[in-house]
């Protein structure tokens, strides 16, 4: 007697054909002493049809030899339990090790170049995170990315490449608090209705337990984008455990096909630091287990009617974006976003890369030498001497020739698509 064995995220399914029981196992997880799941044990011959779902600890034989007894008072003489229930339990725990199986590469279909839900910003089926500190407008920037992907209206100047529902996760505001914002953004889109298809679930359970209940919901709802504002309060354990940020960031990737955008916090003594020092708050298993990182920094008073916030991109897996800024004005009952240049504020030059330092002191003042360049960034020698190298073969900025004595001069390459006056 063989059983089948079907395994998907959300459940593993035990069968046993011949004898018309199946053992399912739900809501799998790793708990300090071994593997939890929710069992529920079905027949379809007995009149008592199922039996659960019952948390059990997979590796505990108490819990083992409970269940079996339990199955043979409301099952009756069906199998032979003692042996029924440990297979199929074990078989759960071998399954759930062995995780998807090996493929042949050749045999999977060329993707192709990587796809954009937002083309420029946010990367289709993939863990991308945005990182600010607070007063930055995170909430606000995620919930018009949102808008922007229901209704097709671009955001920042970047039109979605799809249209559909999208969902909003949220640890940290209410129902209420988002709607205001839903209907001032709409309003600051010019939208006369707010969208049928942006769902807000407020969230009371960490995201590692949660994580069935939002794929059924993707799945159900065909969503092409969730937003998950924010991971730390998310995960409902400590930040710097690389154990938590690890399984945290596999809960994220288990709702594929769906975009994420993964929203997170940067710590105060991070805040004012160039992009590329700045680091999201917690393990740094967060951003290892992201495709793109994008970091956000705010120009003006966090409390005031008007902000600016520059976007940087950290990191990036397939391929380098541009940086670039958003002005937000509050009035009442209206958010309005428009793209900005992000040196138009001194406030945002230090947010920016070193990359994008130096080009902008190109673009601003005109060729120069290393050392004037480094006198006008404020990078060491060395630093600057890499950084040049690194553009160099960027195409981003060309050496000219020296004469008459002086250094070679630098200046912007004003073909490179990067370099163009917005």
């Amino acid at each position: 007697m063989q059983p089948t064995v079907n395994h998907s995220p959300d459940n593993t399914v035990i069968t046993w054909p011949s004898i018309k029981i199946g053992v399912n196992a739900e809501n799998i997880r790793e708990a300090p002493y071994g593997l939890l799941a929710d069992i529920l044990v079905a027949s379809t011959v007995s009149p008592e049809t199922v039996h659960g779902p019952l948390r059990i600890g997979m590796m505990s034989q108490r819990d083992i030899r409970e269940l079996t007894v339990d199955c043979q008072k409301r099952f009756g003489d069906l199998c032979d339990w003692s042996a029924i229930i440990p297979r199929s339990i074990s078989l759960i725990v071998a399954t759930y090790r062995a995780g998807n199986a090996p493929v042949v590469l050749a045999d999977v279909p060329d993707p192709g170049e990587p796809q954009y839900l937002v083309p420029g910003f946010l990367l289709e089926d993939r863990n991308v995170f945005l990182s600010a500190y607070g007063g930055s407008a995170k909430s606000i920037i995620g919930m018009a990315l949102a808008i922007s992907v229901a209704t097709g209206e671009p955001f920042a100047g970047m039109r979605p490449a799809k249209m559909g529902p999208a969902l909003f996760l949220d640890w940290e505001d209410e129902a209420d608090t988002q709607s205001y914002r839903m209907r001032a953004i709409c309003a600051g889109y010019g939208l006369k209705e707010p969208p049928t298809n942006l769902y807000h679930w407020a969230m009371t359970t960490p995201l590692k337990e949660a994580q069935r209940a939002i794929r059924r919901f993707v799945r159900a709802h065909n969503v092409e984008l969730v937003i998950i504002d924010s991971i730390g309060a998310a995960i409902g354990g400590e930040l710097v455990k690389e154990d938590a940020a690890i399984q945290a960031m596999l809960a994220c990737k288990g709702m594929s096909p769906v975009s994420r955008l993964i929203i997170a916090h940067v710590s105060k003594a991070d805040a004012d630091k160039a992009s590329s020092e700045r680091r999201t708050y917690g393990s740094g298993f967060f951003e290892f287990g992201a495709r793109d990182v994008w970091q956000a920094h705010r120009a003006g008073d966090p409390g005031g009617s008007e902000i600016t916030v520059a976007f940087t991109n950290t990191k990036n897996n397939h391929g380098q974006k541009e940086p670039f800024g958003l002005t937000i004005r509050f009035t009442p009952g209206t958010i309005t976003l428009d793209r900005c240049d992000i040196t138009c504020e001194p406030d945002l030059i230090a947010g920016l890369s070193q990359p994008d330092l130096i080009c902008y002191v190109l673009k601003s003042d005109g060729e120069q030498t290393a050392k004037e360049l480094s006198e006008n960034t404020g990078l060491r020698p060395e630093i600057l001497k890499a950084n040049l190298f690194r553009l160099r073969k960027q195409e981003r900025i060309l050496r000219l020739p020296s004469n008459n004595g002086r250094q070679d001069v630098y200046s912007l390459n004003w073909t490179h698509p990067k370099n163009l006056e917005k």
